[in-house]
């Protein structure tokens, strides 16, 4: 007599409908990175801290200069501002930035422009927390000095462009941590040594040329 195998099928089909509704509940449960870009964006843009990103009046001049340029169609070759120095050579340093903001400023107002600070700086202390937990980072010490960082760095919240130097700052560093260890974007793309090395290489210097046209100190 032959026996008959066993009833497998139900079994598997249990086992694969369990991993995917595990699936999704990873994907609908939020991070920690999550919860804590959630905070700072509605902390920094919705909270008491709002208003404060505009205690600048560099704001208002950075917007005003993108203005000028996206009338004009070109970068700002001249003073048009001082009382002083009108019609002077002067070098808008960082254009690109003033036409990013003032670009938002035009569709959304102060409000807009408030809210996308606040998403850049929100992202930026999210990608370090990535980044210290991927490096083997404690959760609970990580947290703590994520906080006594927000907290040097409080007096510098404000809607001017070195908040994307921040944002940036990270990046380059992301990219070269990752080189050096194998993880973050290159695997992720499964990219092997060789393609890893020239995506940095080519990847660097491009991001230079971004940085160096939205924020430079003269």
């Amino acid at each position: 007599m032959h026996s008959k195998p066993p009833q497998t099928e139900p079994e598997s089909n249990t086992s694969a409908q369990s991993r995917g509704a595990s699936r999704w509940l990873q994907l609908l449960m939020p991070s920690v990175s999550d919860l804590l870009f959630a905070a700072l964006l509605l902390g920094l843009s919705c909270g008491a801290l709002g208003r404060l990103l505009l205690r600048d009046a560099g704001t208002g001049w950075h917007i005003r200069n993108g203005q000028m340029m996206l009338q004009t169609h070109s970068i700002t070759r001249v003073d048009p501002f001082s009382a002083t120095m009108s019609g002077r050579p002067w070098y808008a340093w960082e254009w690109l930035y003033d036409v990013l903001i003032a670009a938002i400023h035009h569709v959304l107002g102060l409000n807009g422009v408030v809210f996308y600070t606040a998403a850049v700086m929100a992202a930026t202390f999210v990608l370090v927390l990535h980044l210290a937990l991927r490096r083997g980072g404690s959760l609970p010490i990580t947290l703590f000095l994520l906080v006594l960082s927000l907290g040097a760095s409080a007096v510098h919240f404000l809607a001017r462009p070195h908040v994307l130097s921040w944002l940036l700052a990270v990046i380059w560093f992301e990219v070269l941590d990752s080189a050096a260890s194998g993880a973050g974007l290159d695997s992720k793309l499964n990219l092997d040594s060789e393609s890893s090395q020239s995506w940095r290489l080519f990847c660097l210097p491009l991001l230079m040329l971004l940085w160096i046209n939205l924020w430079r100190r003269p």
